[in-house]
Formats: C-alpha cells, sequence, structure tokens
C-alpha cells in the first residue's frame, strides 16, 4: 500500500484542516471535512502503520475507515464526496480515478504514471510529494463550489472518453498497425521507445528565473521523455528530485554524445547565463524555447562588453548578415547604438534551428516576419497550480495591514520598465479617493528602479501609501500575491519576454492591469484590463482601481476568471505534455543526424 502514498495524503489533510476557514456561509470549511479511507489498507502491521500515523498527525477523529466496502456503497460514495483524493506514486491505469470522475466527484490526483492521460484536464494533478501543494490544492476545491461545479462536469465528459466501444475500436486498430502491411508506418524508430532528450538550461542554484522554472517543467516533462540535464561546467545542480532521477552532465561532454539524443532542448533568455547555452544552440541546432524575444542585450555583454569585438561583429553578422555586420562596427566605433527592438538578433537563430517554443503570438509572429518558414510552437509559460488563494491573517498584521486595505500588488524586478512612475501616480490619485488602500512593489529594485522611486519620493508624499520591499524569498512574494486585491503587471518597453509575475497572478485568481501592447493584448479582457501608455496612462490607471475598489464583487469574478484561464492553459501538466508532442514532431520529421554542426 506504500504507492497509494497514504503518508502524504494525511500530512496534506492535516494542513488543510489547519487553513484559515472562509467567513461566506455558502462555502465549505475546511476544518468541516473528513478524510474517508476506503480500501483494504492491507496487513495487521501496515494498518496499524497507517493508523498510528494518522494519530500523530492528530487527525484521527476526523478519519475513517471502511475498509472494502460493495460497489452501490463505493458509488453512493463517490457521490456524496466533496472531493476524491488519489495521490498514488504508481498506477498501471488508474480505475479509480476514472471511476470517480464518472460519477462527478471532483478529482485531484497526483501527476505520476498514467494518471495525467486518464486525467486529463478535467482534475487537478499534482507531484504525488508535495505535501504543501496537496494541501493547497484540496483547500481550493472543499471551499469553492463552483470550481468542485466546473471540475465535476469536466470529470464527467472525461470519463466518457474512456467507453468500451472505444477500447474495441482502438484494439483493432492496433492490431491492423502491427500485421497488416504497409499499415504501421516507422518513425525513426520512436514508436516502440521513448523519446531521448538532451535538455539544456540554467538550474537552482544558478539565480535565474528559467532556472527555477526548468526545475518545475522538469519534474513534469522526465515522465514523457528520456531526460539528460546539461548545465554549464563548473555548476552544482542541488536539487535532491533532480539528481536523484535524472544524469546531470557538463555542457563541454555534449558534442560527443550529441547522435545519442533525437532531440536537444535549449532553454534561452535574455541573461549572461543562458551564453554557453545560446553558443552550443549556434553549433549543433536543436528546438530553442525563446524566454526572450530580444537577445541583444545577452550577446552584447558577453562579447563586446567582455572585450571580443570580434565576437559581437559575428554575432550580428549571423543574425543580420551584411547589414548587421555594418551596423554592429558602427556600434564598436560609436558612431551608433543598436537598439535591442530593432536588432533582437533571435530570429536568425530560430530559423537556424530545428524548431522553436515562444510564449506568446506575438513572439511567433515576430520571428516569422523575419523567417517565414520557421517552424514556431506557442507554448504558453507553466506556473504552479497549488497557489494557494488567501493569505494567512498573521501575514498582513506583520505588514502592518488592517485586513479590510485594498491592496495593489506588483511583483518581480522593479525597474524602468515595469511603469513605476505612472502606477505610483495613478495610485497616488486613486488614493486620494480611496484611502484605505496601498501600493506595495515587492522585489528587487533595478539601478533605474532606485532612480524613478527617489525622483517621486523628492516630489510626492509615498510615506503610508507606497511600500518598497526590495528583495524578498519566493514564499513572501507569493504571500504578497495572495494578499492582493489587485495586481499590477503593466510593462513597457517589452520585447515579448514572458511574465512569470502575471502567470502567478492568474494561478491565484487575482483581477491585473496589463499594458496594452504586444503579448499583453493576448489576455482576455475579462480579468486582465489593458492600460494604454501616452497621457491618459495615469489616469486610467486611477480609474480602474476605483472601480474595482468599489466594486469587490467584480474584482472577485476577475480573480475567478483568471484562475480558470491558469487552470485551462497554464498548469506545468498540460505545458509538459504539450512540449513532448512537439519535441516529438521534430524528432520524428527530422532528415539527418542531431550532431549537424553550425557556422561557429
Amino acid at each position: 500500500m506504500s504507492r497509494k502514498n497514504l503518508s502524504g495524503l494525511v500530512a496534506a489533510f492535516r494542513r488543510m484542516r489547519a487553513a484559515p476557514g472562509t467567513a461566506a456561509a455558502s462555502r465549505r470549511s475546511p476544518q468541516d471535512v473528513q478524510l474517508v479511507v476506503v480500501c483494504h489498507i492491507g496487513s495487521e502491521e501496515e494498518e496499524r502503520q497507517v493508523r498510528s500515523l494518522v494519530r500523530a498527525q492528530g487527525v484521527e477523529e476526523a478519519t475513517r475507515f471502511t475498509n472494502f466496502v460493495p460497489h452501490d456503497v463505493l458509488v453512493a460514495l463517490y457521490n456524496g464526496a466533496a472531493v476524491f483524493a488519489f495521490p498514488s506514486l504508481y498506477e498501471g491505469f488508474g480505475l479509480p480515478v476514472l471511476e470517480a470522475m464518472q460519477c462527478g466527484c471532483p478529482v485531484v490526483s497526483s501527476d505520476a504514471s498514467s494518471l495525467p492521460e486518464v486525467v486529463g484536464k478535467a482534475g487537478m494533478l499534482l507531484p504525488a510529494q508535495d505535501v504543501e501543494a496537496w494541501a493547497e490544492g484540496l483547500v481550493r476545491v472543499v471551499s469553492d463550489e463552483e470550481l468542485r461545479a466546473v471540475m465535476a462536469e469536466k470529470g464527467r465528459a472525461q470519463a466518457a472518453r474512456f467507453s468500451w466501444e472505444r477500447a474495441g475500436r482502438q484494439l483493432l486498430e492496433s492490431h491492423q498497425r502491427a500485421f497488416v502491411p504497409g499499415y504501421h508506418v516507422v518513425g525513426h524508430g520512436l514508436s516502440s521507445r521513448r523519446l531521448r532528450v538532451a535538455y539544456f538550461s540554467p538550474l537552482p542554484p544558478q539565480k535565474s528565473g528559467i532556472a527555477d522554472y526548468s526545475a518545475h517543467l522538469v519534474k513534469h516533462l522526465y515522465h514523457y521523455v528520456d531526460l539528460d540535464l546539461y548545465v554549464e561546467d563548473g555548476v552544482v545542480v542541488e536539487d535532491a528530485f533532480l539528481t536523484g532521477r535524472l544524469n546531470c552532465l557538463p555542457m563541454s561532454v555534449f558534442a560527443g554524445r550529441a547522435d545519442d539524443y533525437d532531440v536537444a532542448l535549449y532553454h534561452v533568455g535574455n541573461n549572461s547565463l543562458n551564453w554557453p547555452i545560446y553558443k552550443t544552440a549556434r553549433r549543433i541546432p536543436g528546438v530553442v524555447v525563446l524566454h526572450d524575444y530580444s537577445l541583444q542585450g545577452m550577446i552584447y555583454h558577453n562579447t563586446a562588453l567582455a572585450g571580443d569585438a570580434a565576437g559581437f561583429v559575428e554575432e550580428m553578422t549571423f543574425a543580420y548578415g551584411e547589414r548587421g555586420r555594418r551596423a554592429a562596427e558602427r556600434t564598436l566605433a560609436g558612431r551608433e547604438v543598436m537598439d535591442a527592438g530593432e536588432w533582437p538578433a533571435s530570429a536568425q537563430l530560430v530559423c537556424w534551428s530545428r524548431g522553436a517554443i515562444v510564449h506568446s503570438r506575438w513572439v511567433r509572429d515576430q520571428i516569422l516576419s523575419e523567417c517565414p518558414h520557421a517552424d514556431v510552437a506557442v507554448i504558453p509559460l507553466a506556473v504552479p497550480m497549488a497557489y494557494g488563494t488567501c493569505v494567512e491573517p498573521e501575514f498582513l498584521a506583520e505588514m502592518g495591514v488592517p485586513p479590510e486595505t485594498f491592496l495593489v500588488v506588483s511583483v518581480g524586478f522593479q525597474n524602468k520598465s515595469k511603469r513605476i512612475e505612472p502606477l505610483v501616480k495613478g495610485f497616488l490619485a486613486f488614493h486620494t479617493r480611496c484611502p484605505y488602500s496601498r501600493l506595495v512593489l515587492v522585489g528587487e529594485i533595478q539601478p533605474d528602479g532606485h532612480e524613478v522611486l527617489d525622483r517621486l519620493r523628492a516630489t510626492l508624499e509615498l510615506e503610508g501609501k507606497v511600500v518598497v520591499t526590495g528583495y524578498v524569498p519566493e514564499e513572501t512574494m507569493r504571500k504578497y500575491v495572495l494578499a492582493a486585491s489587485v495586481c499590477s503587471s503593466l510593462r513597457y518597453p517589452t520585447f515579448g519576454e514572458c511574465s512569470a509575475g502575471a502567470a502567478q497572478y492568474m494561478a491565484a485568481g487575482r483581477a491585473m492591469l496589463v499594458t496594452n501592447v504586444a503579448q499583453f493584448q493576448e489576455l482576455p479582457d475579462d480579468f486582465a484590463w489593458k492600460v494604454d501608455l501616452g497621457p491618459r496612462e495615469e489616469a486610467l490607471i486611477a480609474a480602474y482601481l476605483e472601480r474595482l475598489y468599489h466594486d469587490r464583487e467584480l474584482a472577485a469574478e476577475m480573480g475567478r476568471r483568471a484562475r480558470q484561464y491558469a487552470w485551462d492553459r497554464l498548469s506545468f501538466s498540460r505545458v509538459a505534455e504539450a512540449y513532448f508532442q512537439y519535441l516529438r514532431q521534430v524528432a520524428v520529421s527530422r532528415t539527418g543526424p542531431i550532431g549537424r554542426m553550425g557556422p561557429i
């Protein structure tokens, strides 16, 4: 029974019951929920261990053991449950999950083995051994009636896909593929084995948003493909989950092993940590994940600013041909500044690669305008779905904020492009009419951000109205998001970089303000209100905040829509599956060995 992970479920159940209750009469409080274990636990010794664990966790009075029950009783339990929790470490199929969905019971399941395939998009998939994620997921489901109704409807539809008629038809088709001449098409041997992927990315302890993101993504992607992780020489990966399951290799050995893989996956962003990955992608083409549309800053920093003027000229020549060479030489001579927006230096890398993944249609369109024949897939930036929906009252007290305060929160690196000046001025105009409010800027302040804030402090009264936290740990940043009434994802200029902050706001179920440009225009208006650049920017910010201040139900509804959007599109399990499908497509369609060398 250890593979059923009852110990993890009991620990999550204890944390769930310790979560703050909800004041709404229509919502079920986590403290009112009981855990019903419906199965034959095993030997007497195993049963003693499980019951001892329940006592140790202090949830004995809220836990019931039914042992084996008849089919009609099992159906009644499915129909009466607020949620069906299935944190199994391994399943050959997972029939109980399918039964629960068929009965309209919301399902929270582990993302292990076959379960993502069975659950599909109908349930909540969580890492089996992440107790905190399970506690937050269970709180969310049991306390949100609307969410349970949506999950019940999706669950019935998903269960309907698994019929005996369909199973028989698929069995017949598999026999035809195996035995009917010409029916089975072999795709480079991939039909009989798992895809082999060389995965390049910064990883913790490297300080990078891409490093943190990859650590999450790999934990889902490795269920689909055989992965080897490649990191910069000298980097020692500290994530025990990754090092315990996967090979972590230095990039310098990849050239001699390239033909061992079906495809290489390169995560590239506009940060110096990505420079060795970019150089490898130039030499050995694979699938490039562009986290930023413009890579020119990284290239300039690692060539011209590092004393390698010839390297900068070479890179701009690769990206733009003779026109790029001349512009680079004028820049080095001090006669021109190559604007990062006009010279992003990314499209040619995509053209050279076997494929590319971007996070927005806007970036895809920019790439295709320069390289019309490039193979570019749009796969959104994922975010952990177990983000939570409420913050502990103690946290607000520590901040010195009364519980009824209307909080406007912006998280991430605070620089000029985050629209600090119009955000602060717009908020202050709003604050004069709605004084029970506060703006919180959460994250490390960049040099140009300091410049803006110093200028604002010299001319405006910010004390007691605007809070600047500076750098805070990820867990504290998460609490600020959960404390927010409205979140700001304003940004300009933008080069198509993905906004992890916006993804966090959606997962937490928060209304947000975004700048009405580029990739942000793709977000639905029903939870992301667009702020135009120009003379009306500050007035729009103030007007939007005032509307949401006076209509809290509208803000809450926008938050619910944001959370549903994230649930439908941004979970790591769904994004990992999309990665797998695209990587397989690229690998099957390749016409030459992976080790094809680039022009460097």
